[in-house]
């Protein structure tokens, strides 16, 4: 069972990868039937730097010797190209691009948006959404409370192109 509290969890993990020189993104706490799963998402200290699987497996070390006493799987991943947003202020730095979000309560019938952000502030986000068609944009106002997830939405033909 986890002994440590899901703050207290949280701080040390914070601490840990800040000080390998990491950025955290995320972290998930997924129940499993006598442990957790622990899946810790990190990024480069800087935007030139993008995550490797030594960086993870740096990480994982650390970690591992951490949290050797709880019941805990630990899994180390870079945010990836789709990344989930885990609070308010990540999504500022994807202004201009495309994200997807699911609200708690529907808005004008939908819960389901993609499109691009145009903005974001301490009340929520500015988002032209595509229409069901995908042949126009409506620009919604969803509040941060209002959001239950919400992910970059890249595009990948361009991302891929040869």
């Amino acid at each position: 069972m986890m002994r440590t509290t899901n703050t207290a969890l949280k701080d040390l993990i914070m601490h840990e990868v800040e000080a390998l020189g990491y950025t955290l993104w995320g972290i998930e706490l997924v129940p499993r039937r006598h442990s957790y799963l622990v899946r810790v998402y990190i990024d480069g200290a800087h935007a030139a730097h993008q995550v490797s699987v030594d960086d993870c497996a740096r990480v994982n070390k650390r970690l591992n010797l951490c949290l050797r006493d709880d019941d805990y799987l630990l899994e180390i991943s870079s945010p990836g190209l789709a990344r989930k947003f885990f609070n308010p202020g990540q999504y500022t730095d994807y202004i201009g691009q495309r994200v997807r979000v699911r609200t708690k309560i529907p808005i004008e019938g939908k819960r389901n948006f993609t499109g691009c952000l145009i903005a974001n502030d301490e009340r929520g986000l500015v988002l032209a959404a595509d229409d069901a068609e995908g042949t126009k944009a409506q620009t919604y106002t969803l509040v941060h409370s209002h959001i239950e997830r919400g992910q970059l939405e890249p595009d990948y033909s361009t991302l891929f192109q040869k």
